[in-house]
């Protein structure tokens, strides 16, 4: 029975469930500007939890192929056949009705249908499609990874306007070297899973300088959110610090090193960057 429920937990993979509630969270305390709804708020992280929960899922389901052939994933309960996929998909379809309606109904459809977008983005376009057959497939996805901080804002303003555009941009450009900096560091098992990942297919240090292109646009956008006025200074100092620092070890790899260690590295300080980005926009 404690497997089962395990099972369950991890097809939801809460890690990406926490990772989308804390940048769901930076774009909702963004637009408060200090003076939050608790209940607003608490039906955002619920909504977006249920919706994100069973993007996961359908994730896990549409992968099962592609995981029995990974090491690092074989033993997931979808590849392992270990959960029932009738029932288990009935659930998270579920969730992501009732999320969406939550939101929609107690909060506004703008913010609906941020949500609702970023799991079709993920499940339909990315999932199904376009990571099987497409090695720029990160490109549609980082669209997905945007859609959770521009519904937290969306929740509290309902207008799609400037900041809401900035935010998206921000977390577009931190998610293509985020997922170039996992696909390089597990590089074997994308190759010999057969999918089309462009860290698995282009030589590292070019791969490198797509990544430090992206980390510029990062920065530059984050330094947009605060020329604009929606952050402040104290903002804008310790998003770029943690930004710079993350565009420094991204050119810190001399040409033709090995890139393990070196992804690994990005990993960490994009996760850093991003964190800090989402808790000091929500203070500054």
């Amino acid at each position: 029975m404690m497997r089962c429920i395990q099972d369950y937990i991890v097809v939801a993979k809460p890690g990406i469930i926490a990772a989308n509630l804390i940048t769901c969270a930076g774009g909702f305390f963004l637009a408060s500007k200090k003076n939050a709804d608790l209940v607003q708020f608490l039906v955002t992280m619920t909504g977006m939890c249920m919706i994100v929960a069973s993007a996961c899922v359908f994730n896990n389901y549409i992968d099962r192929d592609i995981d029995r052939r990974m090491s690092r994933t074989r033993q997931r309960p979808f590849a392992a056949g270990r959960i029932p996929v009738k029932a288990t998909l009935i659930i998270a379809s579920g969730l992501c009705i009732a999320g969406g309606a939550l939101l929609a109904i107690l909060l506004n459809v703008r913010c609906a249908m941020a949500a609702i977008a970023g799991f079709m983005i993920y499940v339909c376009a990315y999932s199904l499609y376009l990571k099987r057959g497409s090695r720029y497939s990160v490109m549609v996805g980082s669209l997905a990874g945007a859609a959770p901080p521009v519904a937290g804002y969306l929740a509290v303003r309902d207008e799609f306007d400037a900041c809401a555009l900035i935010l998206a941009l921000i977390f577009i450009l931190w998610q293509i070297p985020h997922s170039y900096a996992v696909q390089l560091y597990h590089r074997d098992d994308y190759e010999k899973a057969a999918v089309p990942v462009l860290p698995a297919q282009k030589d590292p240090d070019i791969i490198q300088r797509h990544m430090i292109m992206y980390i510029l646009g990062f920065s530059a956008s984050v330094a947009a959110l605060a020329s604009a006025g929606y952050t402040g200074t104290t903002s804008l100092v310790i998003s770029l610090a943690s930004a710079f620092t993350w565009l420094y070890f991204s050119s810190s790899r001399r040409i033709g090193a090995d890139e393990t260690a070196w992804a690994r590295r990005m990993f960490v300080l994009s996760i850093i960057a991003i964190i800090s980005l989402s808790v000091v926009i929500s203070i500054y």
